[in-house]
């Protein structure tokens, strides 16, 4: 870890060195960091940035191994999503769609909850998101480009 934190201390210098600048605030947090390390007016405060950059680091890989987990679940999920769910309501069994909130039951022509809400997202609340996002201009277009993709790649 030392060896990279060393090359990308060497690399920043370089660029430092080619753009003539010590401080530019569009660098990301993290070169500001490493930069303090290497430039630390004392050993402390050397090390101590040195520490928060190895903690930092190791928090990032964390997060991204998470994100990499949610993300691949979510999609395993989504996959899996029938296109109806099976309700049953006065004895009578019918399918809806999984988006919807309400339906009518055809026994009795009762109005339905189908759909719960709650605090917490569940998987139709991202395909909520999807549609919404599909009315934005332009959408349509992209989305008849990938499909056409999709198709063409079965």
């Amino acid at each position: 870890m030392w060896q990279i934190l060393i090359s990308v201390c060497v690399w920043i210098q370089e660029m430092d060195a080619s753009r003539g600048s010590q401080d530019d605030l569009t660098d990301p947090p993290i070169i500001h960091l490493i930069r303090q390390a290497v430039q630390g007016k004392t050993k402390a405060d050397r090390q101590r940035a040195s520490r928060f950059i190895a903690e930092t680091l190791a928090t990032h890989d964390r997060v991204k191994a998470v994100r990499e987990k949610v993300v691949t679940a979510l999609l395993q999920e989504i996959r899996e999503m029938p296109i109806s769910k099976h309700v049953s309501h006065c004895g009578k069994s019918f399918q809806v769609s999984p988006f919807e909130y309400y339906a009518t039951c055809p026994k009795c022509q009762e109005h339905i909850k189908v759909r719960g809400i709650s605090g917490h997202p569940d998987i139709e609340d991202v395909f909520d998101a999807v549609f919404a996002w599909l009315h934005k201009p332009g959408a349509s277009a992209i989305v008849e480009r990938r499909r056409q993709q999709l198709n063409d790649d079965l």
